[in-house]
């Protein structure tokens, strides 16, 4: 913000005022005496004036004679009580200032003194900095719970500023940068300083269960805010909304225990929080924005001086003092600070109740509700005058300023307006912190037309004065400090060939607004006579009032589909071809132009997609659905079935026409996720519908312009059954009922029922909707999703229905696997329709369990791609048979295949070559025929999961029916959102109970259901993450390990120590070990030892044990006076070491060791507890220490329950990801093989996007020689990871397999990578190093070979040559050195050639000279020879 430089900024005085030694303050000033006689009223006649100004005299001469050294530039300077200037502002500073106006990225304040100030969106606070990146990252302000700046400023609010920068310009404006930081504006205070009834400004760092913990800024424990203390302030100033993270709360503080805090921020004593007068106070502990009870002391003629505290005075000016506020001397007065001066410091405060920090109160007018900016005041009285300016009482009690500059006076300003006279003034704008107007008594401000800008509104109707005529447009001026543009499209109703002609400077012309943004201060205008002179309503938002309304607008835009039109506001609107005439035209831009102004109407509105669709036929014979088509639509009736023809085939569902009755045809539709109750199969059965198709039935759902039908199972057969509630009376708690997800909010889920005489949607508060916490429904639900719901609240005076879709809620006691059992036949009736429409007839063909013979095609690192009777089938490495040893698949090997799936969409077969499949389903053939009874028990084992579709395939092991194929739902209920397919393990054991058996399929569900996953708070499923700045804070913390346990093991002694036979002592324990317990030494003396364990001591051996102690105390002195640090040896000392650095993770982990090392577990777990709530919640990595040492503590006792227990805590206050790996870690080492193979399980199962996660896990297979589950690993985490991360993950997997594998294996993988990348070095290069490594030094020849033939730019064939070269020198072959440089140096003569060859060549209608070709192919030809100088 830009204001003018002191002298011609407002409210500055005469210039007599702005001295250096009245603008800046004295040097030093020390607070004046109280006088000795009694003070007259303040602000009262001319005779209390009179007196007052004798005092003030009286007052200047009892200062000097105390001083001695006072100037007179001193004693005026504190007896003015000037306001604050831009040349006192420092840097640093800290004032109380309030909010001007709330922007988008920035606010604007206003200092005492009435100085702007702007404090950007990153200097709100560090929580919300933080914050904003982390929402830059993953795009949703609410999934990291963050609020715009309008949500959590508004005008007036108080707040407390630091001063960052103060700038000057060329032309003598300042620019004030300001900070509204708490570590800012509390100034490093210690909490040990704050007085009870202290207001603080802080900000919420982070959201606990109890309370917020929040960012003070001050120095000492850290400070927390109850939520018994936080919901009057979010009820009273948020509306009930929760504080949200990095937004300032005020706080008042009121109790001080030790250092320890009790806050609160409750409105109620925010407005009543005051420091007493008794309270012993420092000025340098004193902060802006505290209430304090003061005594008046002084009244001079710019204010009063008020004492307070034990001995300390400030100044209160009279823009400070209520109009209404009469004072004399000794009256108790309650002020608020303002600001500390630093050159003198000197307290400045206000009087104004309304400066407290805290919400406004609910009854305050708004003061520009009342009195408009711009507005013209006649008959207003002044009621005070100085040189500065005058004071004057405005209507309805406010206050209004007129500084000097705007007074319009040559003569002595108390001579042209005395005290009572009555003035016209124009207010120009409003302080917040003063709450007072800035007027201006000057004819030429006051018969401006235009003020300000936000005067105006969009269509209103002005005079310019052209200013300056740009190629772009017309610069004009409407007001004396408003300017505006008017593009050139606007200038004229047709295109002029010299608009610069008829626009010259200084021209007036009428215009109407076109669009203005108040806070980019940007105003276009409009000068078409068309939109100037025709009386409108014109269209400037979104919004659905608009529809109907006829406007004018302008074309921007136009193409064959249609037409854009700019309007008013900055809106734009479509105009579909079909609605550009009532005659069909076939080429519009013969008919329009770019600039013209037309008559529309607007059709219709999309608030959410910000879309208007207009039309310029406006006599009512445009083609689209009107009233008449709609009442026919109404003949449809709710929850009724009815044939059907598709029309059309849409993206988003059929169109179709529905008969009503025979002859009666009307438009319907249906969307693509009705067509089932399985959306992920939408997409595909849309697919399977062509134009012409007839439904038998369709429900019709819902009536809208069009009739939304349905063909949901669920849907149907819950009207089929009768049994549906018909109205809201019909409905009680407790019915369940099918409904359909029909709108998404971030505080519930809003279901339509088929109720037929019930239009209202039912609500699912994000507290039912699921069993485990959702923090935000897309992740678990979409529009037109099925559920089921159960009434948990009727509000009979709104019809307003809450539901629950709990699965422990909806689910049915009794049938409930057979509604698994049935949900499971609709998704197979589904496929097996998407399966009959396919475009490939041959997979009609195949069914599941289909067994036959198929030829192998391609071998690839995933598997094999066949050819099963000319269809393309995949079998994945896992379903593939083993091998005898040395033996491979090869192209044109035959193997025996059984089908698991057929996947429509890529046109394959998904298949099993495993044998224990495939002879089991070849021996059942005679069982195919005959269908399994109901409830049948069989034994399964699982060879295929299916987690999109929540199906797995079982075989039956034995029995009768071994060999059958059964389809297992992996959810129990529609409404589980999770399942348990993550749960079932290709080639598990299972009991199945047959619930369905046919020719086709065969459906049963587990006999002992699967609880489903659980999920934590913490956890998210669209929560995007930075990889980088995840795998830096992993490399950062893995480096700070390996640092601190070099450090540990540096400061082991070595003399060693006997220690006693204890069943509780380990001496094994290394709290830095990742795993397997390492041997300590301990280091001590024997003799004390054997002394110290005595219980009885003899005179003389107690004379040997002082002499001992003395001689160690003495080398611990002496270690001291040398300046080495002495290791910590006693439980004082540690006590002393972790004093002084209570956030080193290092010293509490060696206070632990030293307890470990006596044998007193408990002791060393006291330690723990100690170190964690001493460490500052800031410090993550030395906490992530502490953690990982305590879980080697209890992993080194053995006792399993406690390491569970201390592992669930580091869980919740941890990177969830470094402690599942490092706890793996632990078990790995230590020999728990299955503990540390499910931890790296559940790694990956939460964070499959990591290709971190699923290399520790490929790694520990490698690592046991588990090679299956090590390949299956990189299947998974394919399917899982992005593509552009399944480079980097399979060669992570072929490192393995040539460091822990089959090198062979891992050949072929990098065979395979070089091929799909050949341009790739590094890869290269990583190749043939392992090569190297594994001492197959023909075969890295050979990939040198194949390098050097690369084709690529010089630099990187030089970097291949040389490493070709150092390898063969290793190998000390000077023959085969020889030969790489002959081959470098015929690359090179290639190369030059090339270059040359294609410089000389002068191309067709080539206008440059030979030359200038030879030049440039004499630049290339010498960077290639550079490149290769060091190889030649």
């Amino acid at each position: 913000m830009v204001v003018k430089a002191a002298g011609s900024a407002f409210p500055r005085g005469p210039k007599a005022a702005q001295s250096r030694s009245t603008s800046d303050g004295p040097p030093s000033a020390r607070p004046l005496g109280p006088t000795r006689r009694t003070e007259p009223e303040l602000f009262g006649h001319a005779s209390h004036v009179r007196s007052q100004k004798k005092s003030s005299a009286q007052a200047r001469r009892s200062a000097k004679a105390h001083s001695g050294a006072k100037t007179a530039s001193e004693a005026e300077w504190v007896g003015q009580c000037q306001p604050l200037t831009f040349r006192q502002l420092s840097a640093g500073q800290v004032v109380l200032a309030a909010v001007v106006s709330v922007e988008e990225y920035q606010l604007k304040i206003t200092l005492p003194g009435r100085l702007p100030a702007q404090v950007k969106l990153t200097r709100i606070s560090r929580a919300y900095t933080r914050a904003l990146k982390a929402w830059a990252q993953e795009g949703d302000e609410t999934a990291v719970g963050l609020q715009p700046l309008t949500a959590m400023f508004r005008p007036g609010q108080p707040v407390l500023a630091a001063v960052v920068s103060v700038d000057q310009n060329e032309r003598g404006f300042y620019h004030v940068e300001a900070t509204l930081y708490p570590e800012a504006v509390h100034g490093g205070l210690t909490t040990a300083l704050v007085v009870p009834g202290t207001a603080l400004q802080c900000a919420v760092k982070s959201v606990e269960d109890h309370g917020y913990i929040l960012e003070s800024g001050l120095t000492g424990p850290p400070t927390f805010l109850s939520l018994t203390q936080a919901r009057q302030y979010e009820k009273r100033a948020l509306g009930g909304r929760a504080l949200s993270l990095g937004e300032l709360v005020p706080v008042v503080a009121s109790r001080n225990q030790d250092g320890q805090l009790t806050l609160s921020a409750d409105p109620a004593r925010l407005a009543k929080a005051t420091v007493e007068a008794t309270q012993s106070l420092s000025l340098h502990a004193l902060l802006p924005g505290v209430t304090l009870s003061a005594t008046v002391q002084r009244i001079l003629e710019s204010g009063v001086r008020v004492q307070f505290g034990d001995s300390l005075s400030g100044y209160v000016t009279r823009s400070h003092l209520p109009a209404s506020l009469s004072l004399a001397l000794s009256d108790p007065i309650e002020v608020t600070v303002l600001y500390i001066l630093p050159t003198v410091n000197t307290v400045f405060l206000s009087a104004y109740s309304h400066l407290r920090l805290g919400p406004r109160s609910a009854t305050t007018t708004d003061p520009l509700e009342v009195i408009k900016i711009g507005a013209t005041l006649s008959n207003v009285p002044v009621s005070h005058c100085t040189k500065s300016g005058l004071t004057l009482t405005l209507p309805h009690g406010f206050t209004g300023v007129v500084p000097t500059r705007h007074a319009q006076s040559s003569a002595s300003m108390k001579t042209k307006y005395p005290v009572g006279i009555r003035v016209t003034c124009r207010v120009i704008q409003f302080d917040w912190l003063e709450r007072a107007f800035l007027c201006s008594t000057d004819h030429s401000v006051i018969h401006q037309s235009v003020l300000q800008l936000n005067q105006l509104e969009v269509g209103a109707q002005v005079n310019c004065t052209v200013k300056e005529f740009t190629p772009t447009g017309l610069k004009v001026q409407v007001g004396k400090h408003v300017h505006g543009f008017i593009p050139s499209v606007h200038l004229s109703d047709v295109p002029l060939k010299h608009p610069e002609r008829k626009f010259l400077p200084g021209t007036k012309i009428p215009c109407k607004v076109l669009s203005l943004n108040t806070q980019t201060k940007q105003l276009f205008l409009t000068a078409k006579s068309i939109l100037v002179n025709e009386d409108f309503v014109p269209v400037s938002e979104f919004d659905v009032k608009f529809i109907g309304t006829v406007t004018e607008g302008v074309v921007a835009k136009i193409s064959n589909a249609g037409m854009l039109l700019e309007l008013f506001g900055g809106v734009k609107g479509w105009v579909p071809k079909s609605q550009l005439s009532a005659e069909p035209i076939e080429y519009p831009e013969k008919l329009f132009f770019i600039g013209q102004a037309l008559k529309c109407k607007v059709l219709e509105v999309k608030p959410e997609a910000k879309r208007i669709i207009l039309t310029l036929i406006l006599g009512g014979h445009h083609k689209p659905l009107g009233s008449r088509e709609k009442k026919a639509a109404e003949k449809l009736r709710l929850c009724q079935f009815y044939p059907c023809q598709v029309t059309q085939i849409k993206d988003d569902g059929l169109a179709v026409d529905v008969t009503e009755s025979p002859g009666t045809v009307l438009a319907g539709f249906i969307p693509k996720l009705h067509l089932t109750d399985h959306p992920v199969v939408a997409d595909a059965l849309l697919k399977s519908y062509a134009v012409g198709d007839h439904i038998p039935e369709a429900l019709c759902f819902e009536r809208d312009v069009l009739p939304i039908l349905s063909l949901k199972p669920i849907l149907m057969e819950a009207v089929r059954s009768k049994t549906l509630p018909q109205s809201f009376e019909d409905l009680q708690e407790g019915v369940l009922l099918p409904g359909v997800v029909c709108l998404i909010k971030n505080y519930g889920v809003f279901l339509r029922l088929p109720i037929r005489k019930m239009t209202k949607s039912a609500l699912v508060p994000m507290r039912t909707l699921s069993d485990f916490f959702v923090e935000d429904a897309n992740e678990v639900v979409e529009l037109h999703q099925t559920v089921y719901g159960k009434v948990i609240e009727r509000d009979e005076a709104q019809t307003r229905l809450t539901m629950s879709t709990k699965v422990k809620d909806v689910k049915p006691k009794t049938d409930a696997r057979q509604l698994s059992a049935t949900l499971m036949a609709s998704l197979l009736d589904d496929l097996e329709r998407i399966k009959t429409h396919t475009g490939n007839g041959n997979l009609v063909c195949f069914k599941v369990g289909t067994t036959m013979s198929a030829e192998v095609k391609r071998v690839t690192p995933i598997g094999v791609e066949v050819n099963a009777f000319g269809t393309r089938g995949i079998i994945t490495s896992d379903n593939l048979p083993p091998m005898e040893e040395g033996a491979t698949l090869e192209p044109g090997d035959s193997l025996n295949v059984t089908v698991l799936n057929i996947d429509c969409d890529f046109e394959c077969l998904e298949l099993t070559a495993l044998p224990e499949f495939t002879k089991k389903v070849k021996k059942s053939k005679k069982q195919q025929q005959a269908d399994i009874p109901e409830n049948f028990r069989v034994n399964v084992t699982i060879a295929m999961v299916k987690t999109d579709l929540n199906l797995a395939l079982g075989v039956v092991r034995n029995g009768p029916f071994h060999g059958r194929f059964i389809h297992i739902p992996t959810r129990s209920h529609i409404n589980d959102f999770l399942g348990f397919a993550d749960q079932l393990k290709l080639g598990g054991f299972f009991k199945v109970i047959v619930k369905q058996s046919s020719a086709e399929h065969t459906i049963g569900v587990l006999e002992s259901p699967l609880p489903a996953k659980k999920r934590l708070r913490a956890e998210s499923l669209s929560q995007p993450i930075d990889e980088t700045k995840v795998k830096k804070a992993r490399h950062e913390s893995e480096s700070k390990e390996s640092l601190l346990k070099e450090v540990a093991k540096s400061t082991e002694t070595n003399e060693p120590m006997e220690v006693p036979a204890d069943p509780g002592f380990v001496d094994e324990f290394d709290p830095w070990a990742e795993g397997a317990p390492k041997q300590q030494q301990i280091s001590s003396d024997p003799n004390a030892k054997a002394l110290k364990t005595k219980t009885h001591l003899s005179k003389k051996e107690k004379k040997a044990l002082d002499k001992l102690e003395a001689l160690e105390i003495a080398k611990a002195e002496q270690r001291v006076l040398d300046g080495e640090e002495a290791e910590p040896e006693t439980a004082e000392e540690f006590d002393r070491l972790v004093l002084a650095s209570p956030n080193s993770s290092l010293c509490w982990i060696k206070y632990m060791a030293f307890y470990m090392t006596k044998g007193q577990p408990e002791q060393a777990r006291e330690i723990v507890r100690r170190a964690l709530e001493k460490i500052n919640f800031r410090e993550d990595e030395e906490k992530f220490n502490i953690y990982m040492a305590w879980l080697n503590l209890e992993n080194t006792l053995g006792d399993e329950e406690k390491f569970e227990e201390v592992f669930s805590q580091a869980l919740k206050f941890n990177d969830q990801y470094k402690v599942y790996l490092q706890g793996a870690k632990i078990h790995e080492e230590s020999g728990n093989k299955e503990q540390a193979e499910k931890l790296l399980k559940t790694l990956v199962r939460k964070f499959s996007k990591e290709p971190e996660a699923w290399q520790a896990l490929g790694l520990f297979y490698f690592k046991q020689n588990d090679f299956k589950e090590a390949r299956f690993t990189l299947q998974r985490s394919i399917q899982n990871l992005d593509k552009k991360q399944h480079l980097e993950i399979t060669t992570k997997f072929a490192q393995f397999e040539f460091k822990h594998g089959e090198a062979e294996r891992g050949k072929t993988l990098f065979e395979t990578i070089v091929g799909n990348y050949p341009r790739r070095v590094d890869l290269w290069n990583v190749y043939v190093d392992l090569l190297v490594k594994h001492d197959e030094k023909a075969n890295a020849r050979v990939i040198f070979e194949r390098m050097i033939q690369l084709n690529l730019q010089p630099k990187r064939m030089k970097s291949i040559f040389k490493k070709y070269i150092e390898f063969e020198e290793q190998e000390n072959n000077p023959q085969a050195v020889d030969q790489i440089r002959k081959k470098a140096l015929e690359y090179v003569e290639a190369k030059v050639g090339n270059q040359i060859q294609k410089s000389i060549e002068k191309p067709e209608n080539d206008a440059s000279s030979e030359d200038e070709a030879m030049d440039n192919g004499d630049d290339e030809v010498d960077d290639v020879e550079e490149a290769f100088a060091d190889i030649e």
